[in-house]
């Protein structure tokens, strides 16, 4: 079982280790209207959400995908290694 392990910090984003890949996890929060596809996330009597563009990259290949992400820093923290470690996978891990 993998454990993800914090690198460091730049000035845009934390980085950090699990297995062979780099999760990039920013510090700049986007807005996107609320719609039937992300209603879940949004507070009551909200019109916009807050999501985090996370970036996975694959250091054997230097392949990079990203995901959208509505939840809190630590909770996209735990599912990014829980998704790792199980073998149904809600990330695009990079070849």
């Amino acid at each position: 079982m993998y454990e993800l392990k914090f690198q460091k910090d730049t000035k845009s984003s934390e980085i950090y280790k699990i297995g062979n890949y780099k999760i990039f996890l920013p510090y700049k929060v986007f807005y996107r209207s609320v719609s039937r596809t992300n209603e879940g996330y949004a507070m009551q009597d909200s019109d916009f959400l807050d999501f985090k563009i996370v970036k996975i990259k694959n250091l054997d290949s230097n392949n990079i995908t990203t995901k959208s992400m509505y939840e809190s820093d630590t909770e996209i923290l735990k599912l990014i290694e829980k998704d790792f470690n199980s073998g149904k996978s809600r990330f695009n891990w990079p070849d």
